[in-house]
This record gives structure tokens, sequence and C-alpha cells, in this order.
């Protein structure tokens, strides 16, 4: 699949969410709290199956290591782990730095979801409620 289709299947998907978050904006405070309550409930709720399950298998994991470890059949060299650690160091910062400087002024993501939270108050408001009761459920 060309660059060129994916980048355009990214611009319909943004479009369709888009036109989906202005229709529903356009409606009352209580179609926005009701839709952005409905939508951070399923969220979170999805949020916490998929997290259960990926700390079960995180944990299992770390567990079959150090199982592992402790009857040998797994051994790792620490002194050769920090030189390896310290020669990668700086070319990480070196690349760090550069990105940052890259950057600069321009608009980062975070100003960006600032801005919508902003602009739609009421339906994020609804969403983080939603996701809140979701995650307890």
């Amino acid at each position: 699949m060309s660059g060129d289709g994916d980048n355009n299947m990214s611009k319909d998907m943004k479009g369709t969410f888009q036109s989906f978050v202005d229709g529903v904006t356009n409606k009352s405070n209580v179609t926005q709290v009701l839709v952005g309550g409905a939508s951070g409930w399923a969220t979170g709720f999805i949020l916490c199956k998929v997290g259960r399950l990926g700390a079960l298998a995180v944990g299992g994991g770390f567990l079959m290591l150090q199982l592992a470890h402790h009857t040998g059949y797994v051994r790792i060299d620490w002194k050769k782990f920090e030189k390896e650690k310290n020669i990668l160091d700086d070319p990480v910062n070196m690349i760090k730095d550069q990105f940052h400087k890259l950057q600069g002024d321009n608009v980062t993501n975070f100003d960006k979801v600032k801005e919508f939270v902003m602009d739609n108050s009421v339906l994020t408001g609804g969403f983080a409620a939603g996701l809140l009761i979701g995650m307890a459920t």
C-alpha cells in the first residue's frame, strides 16, 4: 500500500471525527454530556479490561523471567549492560536536543488537545465523567 493512500485514509478519518464532533457540539448541552459520557464510559470500560490483561501479561512475563534467572537459565552481565548503556546515552541525548530545537515554536499536540478541550468543554466534561464511571465498572 502506498504512503499516499495511507495519508488519504488518515485525512478521511480525521474529517469523519471532526464532522461528528461538530455535529454534537451544535446540539444541546444535555446531548453533549450524554454523548461524551457514553463514549467515555465505553473507553474506560475497554481500557480497564485491556489494562488488566496487559498487567497480567507483563506481570506473568516478569515472574517467568525471575524464575528463569533464579534457576540459572538467564544470566545478565551487568558490567556489559552498564558499558553499553553509557555508550548509547550521548547519541540519544544529542538526538533529543536536536528534536527540541527543530520543534521550536511549533504548535505541539498538547496545545491542540488543550484548544479542543476548551472549545468543547461540555463534551469533554461528559467524556471525563463517563471515563471515570467506565473505569469503576
